[in-house]
């Protein structure tokens, strides 16, 4: 059985270290909503004039993901540089993403290290996320669903924005990826976080990419690489669905 919870806070707040201890045991699903809009960038993800301290290769897991590393969510201040948005660093690795209030439908599966569902593949872990997303997606009358199944594609934009890749499990509709999935992994189990956003406006946050390594002179073509290929959603019915629907539809399909 999933427990089902919803998380309201900071974007700094929401990606510090969930479960907590004490809630570790059982499997559990979070809806999460941000009360303040911030980037998001990765756990290795350089940012202008910080150090990082990572771990080292012995703490890697597969596809380069932290196994168990130690790492603190931090507002990070690139020296010299001043970030329009606030700055936030996750758990899970990948490129930045944007989130601002209603603007995103923020899912957070956890999966103990002992339960049934739990699969030491990576990648059948995060393709068992896009399945659920993929099945409440077609409940609620989306088509031309695809699971991405392979390995992470980068691409020319992915080491830099989540939404610019594409990894094991992630949801494309019409062709272009709706649904991110970033994955991290303890000795207590899968933190599995996944998004959809339901507002898409890239022109607004992507000189901000500036802090984490994007050259100016390439914000527009990355904003319009972004509005081509990501967020097929905007041309299917996703936009009058409640999100009320969506929640519904995602917890009566996760798996028994």
């Amino acid at each position: 059985m999933w427990q089902v919870v919803e998380r309201r806070g900071s974007a700094g707040a929401l990606h510090k270290m969930w479960p907590d201890r004490y809630q570790r045991a059982s499997r559990t699903v979070a809806f999460s909503e941000v009360t303040n809009e911030a980037l998001v960038v990765g756990s290795m993800q350089p940012l202008a004039g910080e150090q990082l301290d990572l771990p080292s290769a012995s703490g890697m897991g597969r596809e380069g993901h932290p196994a168990d590393a130690n790492l603190d969510v931090t507002r990070a201040k690139p020296a010299g540089m001043k970030c329009p948005l606030e700055v936030v660093r996750r758990r899970s690795g990948g490129g930045a993403v944007y989130v601002a209030p209603g603007q995103q439908l923020w899912v957070d599966l956890w999966i103990p290290r002992d339960d049934p569902l739990f699969e030491e593949d990576v990648l059948r872990t995060s393709i068992l996320a896009g399945r659920v997303w993929a099945r409440a997606l077609e409940k609620l009358g989306v088509s031309r669903i695809e699971i991405h199944g392979g390995r992470v594609a980068l691409g020319r934009w992915g080491a830099l924005v989540c939404f610019a890749s594409l990894g094991p499990g992630e949801v494309l509709t019409g062709g272009r990826k709706s649904v991110g999935i970033a994955q991290r992994r303890d000795r207590d189990g899968a933190w599995l976080q996944t998004m959809l956003p339901l507002i898409w406006n890239p022109a607004y946050w992507v000189p901000s990419l500036t802090c984490a390594g994007m050259r100016q002179e390439d914000s527009k073509a990355l904003e319009q690489w972004l509005m081509d290929n990501v967020a097929g959603h905007i041309d299917s019915p996703l936009g009058s669905i409640a999100r009320n629907a969506l929640t519904d539809a995602i917890v009566s399909h996760l798996p028994l």
